[in-house]
């Protein structure tokens, strides 16, 4: 019978495509600033939901303390909204080197 996956699980998959990302970087890559550029370009694409070996997106959203908006504001700086999504409104993939 089918079910939702687990939290564990949807963990494992991006952890295994992190690690196949690197297996594939270290194996085709160039110098060092392409394997890193490569690695870092393949994470993004996982985590906009267009990589092969994943069936899923994710939103990263920002976490902050909650005293940091008091502080920021007593600093007279711009602070972070809690809860913010970074990705709902682009793939980062696209973004990486512009």
């Amino acid at each position: 019978m089918s079910r939702e996956k687990t939290k564990e699980e949807v963990r494992g998959e991006f952890i295994d495509y992190i690690r196949s990302v690197v297996d594939y970087w270290s194996e085709h890559g160039g110098d060092s600033k392409d394997v890193a550029e490569g690695v870092a370009f393949s994470i993004l694409t996982g985590i906009d939901g267009s990589a092969g070996g994943l069936s899923f997106s994710l939103d990263l959203s920002v976490s902050v303390h909650p005293e940091d908006k008091d502080y920021y504001i007593s600093e007279g700086e711009n602070y972070y909204q809690d809860g913010m999504v970074i990705n709902d409104d682009v793939h980062l993939h696209d973004i990486l080197f512009k």
